[in-house]
């Protein structure tokens, strides 16, 4: 069983905008609104697969996918082992700017962030703007990544959890959050 991560995403953008990324990035069955199997795509032959079990299967899928297996593959691309199930928090058009909205989306992921399935993701949409808070309680480590332009605009990593980092997730004062930024 692993530890979980507690992740957030802030996203901020025009009401088109945003409504594009949500419709690239949910999950094939509608379940949940991200997938990091629909940020990037894990190779349909590495499903299933384990190293330990054929050395002939897991050679070749090194040669064609750069990876053994599912596990190593999902790793390195996303950050964490296992897709996430996520719920959106709260969708709201911004009062201040007319025709933005802002949503906040919550997931868990196994042992750590998927930190690179994000940064992929943030440069596939750069017209959207993304804070992206993650919380570990168990390993003891949190952090947050501000993206603007498709690019790390700003970041903070703490070798500790915390887990007020929360209290600036609150609908109230995201506007405020994405303020210090501009």
């Amino acid at each position: 069983m692993p530890n979980w991560c507690t992740n957030n995403l802030i996203i901020q953008g025009s009401s088109e905008d945003v409504d594009f990324m949500l419709n690239a990035i949910k999950d094939e069955q509608d379940r949940s609104p991200i997938s990091l199997n629909s940020i990037i795509k894990m190779p349909e032959a590495l499903q299933g697969t384990a190293p330990q079990k054929d050395e002939e299967i897991a050679e070749e899928n090194i040669k064609l996918y750069g990876h053994s297996d599912w596990y190593n593959w999902r790793v390195t691309n996303w950050g964490t082992k296992w897709d996430v199930q996520a719920s959106i928090v709260y969708d709201r058009t911004m009062i201040n700017l007319p025709g933005y909205r802002t949503v906040q989306i919550s997931f868990d992921s196994a042992w750590s962030p998927p930190i690179e399935a994000i940064n992929v993701m943030a440069k596939r949409f750069p017209n959207v703007k993304i804070l992206h808070t993650f919380d570990e309680r168990g390993v003891d480590f949190s952090g947050w990544r501000y993206y603007d332009s498709g690019e790390i605009a700003d970041e903070v990593s703490l070798g500790t959890s915390f887990s007020s980092i929360a209290e600036v997730m609150s609908p109230d004062d995201v506007e405020a959050v994405f303020e210090r930024f501009q």
